[in-house]
């Protein structure tokens, strides 16, 4: 279950950024939801999303609240939340217990969005086959490239993804 993995990371505090980031999107993937990556830390940083990190830039540092914000907020945002109400949520939990229970309720939602991942060339269209792998996962097949050859890339991309 996605929240008992969130909860056996809160030993693992404070992170550093990509230690962060690792935590998050395991728990993400355990979820079925869309991984996060700097760029999102800093976007929801800059909103007030997901709180500032400790010490210096050079030295930040990321507590367990942290990691319950950003795992929560892109929870929420799959689920259609808009930054604002995420934000807003979050504020007002008084510790990160009250904390985690909001995050676990988006965690057991089911995800509005959907993870694609398009294996085409660079500038073709995007009118060709759409096949669902799963309930967030599909697969977009480019009408004007080889069929096979974009299978075997997409085959190459989700063995990336899962580490083999």
């Amino acid at each position: 279950m996605p929240i008992d993995r969130l909860a056996s990371l809160q030993s693992e505090a404070p992170f550093h950024i990509d230690d962060l980031l690792n935590a998050a999107n395991r728990v993400l993937e355990t979820a079925g939801l869309r991984s996060v990556q700097r760029r999102t830390l800093r976007f929801y940083i800059q909103k007030g999303v997901v709180s500032k990190p400790i010490g210096s830039p050079k030295y930040a540092r990321y507590l367990y609240a942290h990691l319950l914000q950003l795992v929560g907020a892109r929870s929420a945002q799959d689920q259609g939340g808009k930054l604002e109400q995420i934000k807003s949520e979050f504020d007002k939990c008084a510790n990160e217990e009250s904390l985690a229970l909001i995050v676990s309720r988006y965690l057991d939602a089911r995800p509005t969005r959907r993870k694609t991942l398009i294996v085409a060339e660079e500038g073709a269209s995007y009118g060709g086959r759409k096949i669902d792998l799963s309930p967030q996962i599909s697969l977009t097949i480019d009408k004007d490239a080889s069929v096979n050859e974009q299978l075997e890339q997409a085959l190459a991309e989700i063995k990336k993804l899962l580490g083999k």
